[in-house]
């Protein structure tokens, strides 16, 4: 997918969302340095085609990658980040509540947890 610029400027709004709510975007290093990664850590995907936003657990058996930011964009949607779980919880009460939010960002209503990975 090319760096057009409303997909630029929908970067920057969500990078203005998630630092106005403290929530901080990690890499493959603090996955591999925490003590339980699958359960400390969340990342989410913007799917277009299905116009919503999607929260799965790192090692997810519908979305295998690990590794999830901008750079894995495809013509389908592309991956935010990784979040830590307790940063979200703290910030919006719910990881439901969390990608509901990030949603409408992009004007989609339908955000959900993933149901095979359940994070």
């Amino acid at each position: 997918m090319p760096l057009t610029p409303v997909f630029h400027q929908n970067i920057s709004q969500l990078i203005q969302f998630l630092n106005g709510h403290n929530i901080h975007i990690y890499g493959i290093a603090d996955l591999m340095n925490s003590s339980n990664p699958n359960d400390e850590f969340i990342k989410i995907y913007v799917n277009y085609p299905n116009a919503g936003v999607v929260a799965h657990r790192p090692i997810c058996p519908d979305r295998p990658n690990l590794i999830s930011g901008y750079a894995d964009a495809t013509e389908n949607g592309f991956w935010v980040g990784m979040f830590r779980r307790e940063e979200i919880i703290y910030a919006f009460g719910s990881m439901q509540d969390f990608v509901d939010q990030v949603g409408r960002l992009y004007g989609y209503s339908n955000n959900s947890l993933c149901q095979r990975c359940n994070p």
